[in-house]
């Protein structure tokens, strides 16, 4: 597996999405993959609070 290096989070990358090529940085889609998976877990823990259960991240931690 490839590791990313910091000397190159400011590398210019292309994106094409429904025909139309855009090109931003490196650390542009890193964050945006983190905010991607960030809303996706919101989404998760609200529903499972709707359904009467706890997300993992607010149950009791031991230790």
């Amino acid at each position: 597996m490839a590791q990313l290096q910091d000397s190159k989070l400011a590398d210019e990358v292309s994106l094409t999405y429904e025909g139309q090529t855009h090109k931003l940085s490196r650390i542009s889609m890193v964050l945006g993959h983190a905010l991607d998976l960030a809303d996706h877990y919101s989404q998760l823990a609200n529903y499972m609070r709707l359904n009467g259960m706890l997300p993992p991240t607010a149950l009791h931690r031991r230790g």
